[in-house]
């Protein structure tokens, strides 16, 4: 039986006496085919490519590799890996990529040239694989009058805000009136989006930012025309610091204290030494003891 060709089968089946007259009767069976991983998983292209402008940064996003697998879930639980690359730098130095969602960032910048570099990126369901090429075709971003207004924007964002708010608004200049401009993020991130069409950066809604975490987010925007067949490209950096809120209490180093204290004492005398740390900042890391 082959579950991708029929998943389930349905019919009757009679059972008869050899009596006289001869009685029957009648019941309904289903067969549901259970699918088992014997298909592998396959890239929807043998070669995939990306240009990628220099200077780069950090988790910038080049490109994002899939493939199908015909069986069913669980079975096409699909992981990516860079099998290898063609650089004289050590594998996986310059390039990254999300086990889960094929999306291929830069992890090391300052490794990168004008060059083309070819990676082998692998797909796996666990028990099958399959193998593909990656083109990144590194080149310097091009000269023109677009750019932004702002070679680094920076903002903030308040400790503990889940909601959607609009934390900034970058600006290209050097076009046209009547030129589109569209604004996009090129590095990946969870926590923030940009409107293509006004540059405004906005948290995503759901997401809690925590200083105590990750204290500062640098996002790389980017901003392109319509220009054929090449477009004019221009990149900045917007800089998101995360403001503190007093939603930490002080803790003290150890659960209790025991000092030996002679009966000839001085007044004033050390006796010993308690200590607590907070790990909020400014004003709200401020601590004071008190005698209860």
């Amino acid at each position: 039986m082959d579950f991708e060709s029929t998943s389930f089968y349905k019919f009757k089946v009679k059972v008869s006496d050899d009596g006289v007259p001869s009685l029957a009767a009648f019941t309904d069976v289903e067969v549901f085919v259970e699918d088992v991983n014997d298909l592998p998983p396959v890239f929807v292209v043998p070669v995939f490519s990306a240009i990628l402008y220099l200077p780069t940064f950090l988790g910038t996003e080049v490109i994002r590799v899939s493939a199908t697998d015909a069986d069913t879930l669980p079975l096409t639980n699909l992981s990516y890996s860079i099998v290898t690359q063609s650089v004289s730098a050590p594998p996986s130095q310059m390039f990254d990529i999300s086990p889960t969602l094929g999306v291929i960032t830069v992890r090391n910048a300052s490794l990168l040239n004008e060059a083309v570099y070819d990676l082998t990126v692998s797909v796996s369901d666990g028990n099958f694989t399959d193998q593909a090429t990656v083109g990144i075709d590194c080149r310097p971003l091009p000269v023109s009058d677009l750019k932004f207004s702002q070679a680094r924007y920076n903002t903030s964002v308040l400790e503990g805000v889940s909601s959607a708010s609009d934390i900034a608004e970058v600006r290209a200049v050097g076009y046209s009136i009547g030129e589109t401009i569209t604004y996009s993020i090129v590095t990946p991130s969870d926590f923030f989006v940009i409107s293509e069409s006004t540059g405004i950066v906005s948290t995503l809604p759901g997401r809690e930012f925590d200083r105590e975490t990750v204290d500062r987010y640098e996002i790389v925007v980017q901003a392109r025309d319509g220009g054929k067949p090449t477009p004019r490209v221009a990149q900045s950096v917007v800089l998101i610091e995360v403001d503190d809120v007093n939603d930490n209490a002080p803790k003290f180093t150890e659960e209790s204290y025991f000092f030996v204290v002679k009966k000839s004492v001085d007044v004033g005398a050390t006796v010993g030494k308690v200590e607590a740390h907070d790990s909020d900042i400014g004003n709200n890391g401020e601590i004071k003891y008190v005698i209860l």
